[in-house]
């Protein structure tokens, strides 16, 4: 270990995060945390650390070869553990690039695709890449393009106790035009008590047909029932879940239903309606609930507003399916809000594009940011436990 690396690690063990970057650069750190989980994966699967005399060895090293990856905080140098015998690439650089290489994808197709010279190059820098050619380009992104296409057809668990329905609009260009797209998206949550990413489906609207592709989709790959289906008002949606599933149960989201009750309300009917509703939201009782409901039903009939309350009373059947469920989930599940934060990490990493130029980067961006999310779902906390097994 270099003298540098030593004062490093001296100031990380009592705390002075702050002194590392006037050390050593963020290239630099990175690169060197990168490598110190190479070569624990590479110990890992050779039974031994470097120099040890253990019983439990494999194989035997047989030095490095060199291996540059690009970052977001520029290009990285590294070395590559070689074996004896067989072969050995970090799944951790994988796991790094993937994300990383469908955006540089994305960024190289639109620049060649017409978008301003100035703009991309201003991107490519932010990225720490002065350039890039199409064979790097291919041969970057061709195991991407394989993962994500294996991953969106993998066999899915028979039974998720929820799941989410939801879409993001986004643009591409097809054919010298600008259409927009819909990306149509489904997390479930499983008895374990873990989030799932179950797939995506990109469609040029939304629409019942578009929803029953992709929900005949997760139905071809295995998953046979599901406690409840959360999701927004759409009559396509709503159709194509019934069809698909009959008999299983749907929630409307709630925050989405106060926003169409706006608008068929005056702004003078919202100032009673607005506190009235957020009692509804905020219940943490079916009693509770149950009373907000007929409060928010009486205030309709003293203001006369019949066809106010038909349409609410219309409403309900899909409303509060969520109260069969543990308290502690309501929370969670009366709303898509759950999915919808997910959709806005998809926003903040797709506004470098702008505009996708085909289908198939968009495929890779967007499907490298959910494989990432629900790999690490799987191997972070418990989302909803203690009481599933009462649900």
């Amino acid at each position: 270990m270099t003298k540098k690396t030593e004062d490093v690690v001296s100031i990380i063990v009592n705390e002075k995060i702050k002194d590392v970057f006037n050390m050593i650069s963020i290239n630099e750190l990175v690169s060197k945390s990168l490598q110190a989980l190479i070569d624990e994966e590479a110990s890992k699967v050779i039974g031994a650390q470097k120099h040890e005399r253990s019983e439990n060895r494999k194989v035997y090293r047989n030095g490095t070869r060199p291996r540059k990856i690009m970052s977001q905080v520029g290009e990285l140098d590294l070395n590559i553990p070689k074996l004896r015998e067989g072969n050995f690439y970090p799944e951790v650089i994988l796991k790094y690039q993937r994300v990383d290489r469908a955006l540089i994808y994305a960024i190289y197709e639109a620049y060649i695709n017409g978008v301003s010279t100035r703009k991309m190059e201003k991107i490519f820098r932010s990225f720490g890449i002065s350039s890039l050619d199409k064979s790097t380009i291919s041969r970057l992104i061709q195991p991407i393009a394989d993962e994500i296409e294996k991953w969106k057809s993998r066999e899915l668990q028979g039974e998720y106790i929820y799941v989410w329905l939801d879409v993001i609009y986004t643009k591409i260009r097809e054919n010298g035009r600008v259409r927009k797209a819909v990306v149509l998206i489904a997390k479930g949550l499983r008895f374990d008590g873990h989030r799932e990413i179950l797939g995506l489906h990109i469609n040029k609207r939304e629409s019942y047909y578009g929803w029953k592709d992709f929900i005949q989709n997760l139905k071809q790959r295995g998953l046979i029932n599901v406690g409840l289906w959360i999701r927004d008002q759409h009559d396509g949606l709503e159709k194509a879940i019934g069809e698909c599933y009959p008999g299983q149960l749907q929630q409307r989201c709630l925050v989405h239903f106060q926003r169409n009750a706006y608008d068929k309300l005056s702004p003078k009917d919202m100032e009673w309606f607005a506190p009235l509703f957020k009692n509804l939201l905020n219940a943490q009782t079916k009693e509770v609930s149950h009373d907000a409901w007929l409060d928010i039903k009486k205030q309709c009939i003293i203001r006369g507003l019949d066809s106010f309350l038909d349409w609410l009373e219309e409403s309900e059947g899909d409303l509060f399916n969520y109260l069969t469920y543990p308290e502690s989930h309501w929370s969670k599940i009366r709303t898509t809000n759950p999915i919808e934060r997910l959709n806005e990490e998809i926003r903040r990493r797709e506004k470098s594009i702008r505009i996708f130029p085909h289908e198939k980067s968009c495929l890779l961006l967007i499907g490298s940011i959910l494989v990432q999310q629900s790999e690490s779902w799987e191997n972070g906390r418990i989302y909803l436990s203690s009481e599933l097994d009462k649900a």
